[in-house]
């Protein structure tokens, strides 16, 4: 699993919070979008892969895996280094939206370690989250469509980074 290449993330929301925070590229900061309803709160960190463009048109989506807490990038200004572990394919009003799983570098051989009935209430919790916090928005949803596997999770990275670079404006 760590002979995956290092990636690096930027967090928006930590681990346990209710505040969508979403990226101000001009500016280079976050700012508050709107506050989930209770009972939602972000099972881990939540961020984005810089330089990437996804399917939504945003900067691709990841988890952070670790029950840390890591500040939001407006606290240090700095990135975190991770492994891909997988994701998840999911949709909502605006179509296509993977959310790919980073463990943090230093964290991975852990990882490694738990057992599958650990990976699977981590991977149950996400997919509820995810399937069930829109629901108290009108105009909102959102359906898990499947996990992805490391290979599917670092095919999308990859593709991220290439729509990244080709609608850069040179």
């Amino acid at each position: 699993m760590s002979s995956n290449a290092l990636v690096e993330i930027v967090v928006e929301i930590e681990r346990h919070s209710n505040l969508k925070w979403e990226y101000d590229r001009v500016n280079d900061s976050l700012f508050l979008d709107r506050v989930l309803q209770y009972p939602y709160f972000y099972p881990y960190a939540y961020g984005f892969f810089p330089n990437t463009l996804g399917h939504d048109g945003d900067e691709l989506d990841v988890l952070l895996i670790t029950d840390k807490k890591y500040p939001n990038y407006n606290a240090e200004k700095k990135q975190v280094r991770g492994y891909i572990i997988g994701g998840i394919m999911m949709y909502d009003e605006k179509g296509a939206d993977e959310k790919i799983f980073v463990v943090p570098e230093d964290e991975i051989d852990e990882y490694v370690r738990k057992s599958d009935v650990e990976k699977t209430l981590m991977q149950d919790n996400i997919i509820w989250f995810f399937t069930n916090y829109k629901t108290t928005d009108l105009d909102k949803w959102s359906r898990v469509e499947s996990l992805l596997s490391l290979e599917q999770a670092v095919e999308i990275y990859n593709s991220a980074k290439l729509a990244f670079l080709e609608n850069a404006v040179i």
